[in-house]
């Protein structure tokens, strides 16, 4: 059985973000965003090796998995992208600015792929 683990997601710009956003169809641009990043000891416990499935109450994605030290155990960073908006709730209720920090989510690993970025706009499309 996979293990899963509930965890908060956030999502923020990144340097390496905003190097490559005039590039969005890049190779860079992909590696910079497809990323969630987490705590070792969380990659450690649910056993994941190069990618993570992602879980909202909105969809889910697969993210290359990338170890961050300085993140807490039950927290992951996802960089702001296509790939962040398409699990994030859009909804801006009364304040007005959509939901991008504190998100409820599920993360487990996966052997799929992140997919590339025609193809996450196909699913926007669907």
């Amino acid at each position: 059985m996979m293990k899963k683990k509930r965890v908060k997601l956030i999502t923020g710009r990144t340097i390496e973000q905003g190097m490559f956003i005039e590039h969005k169809t890049s190779k860079e641009y992909f590696d910079a965003t497809a990323t969630c990043f987490m705590n070792e000891r969380l990659i450690k416990e649910l056993d994941i090796e190069d990618y993570v499935k992602v879980n909202t109450d909105i969809a889910s994605i697969v993210l290359r998995a990338e170890r961050e030290k300085g993140i807490p155990k039950d927290l992951i960073f996802i960089p702001m992208g296509p790939w962040a908006n398409f699990i994030l709730n859009i909804d801006i209720g009364l304040s007005g600015m959509p939901s991008f920090k504190g998100v409820d989510a599920t993360i487990e690993p996966t052997d799929d792929r992140p997919l590339e970025l025609k193809d996450l706009i196909g699913l926007y499309k669907g």
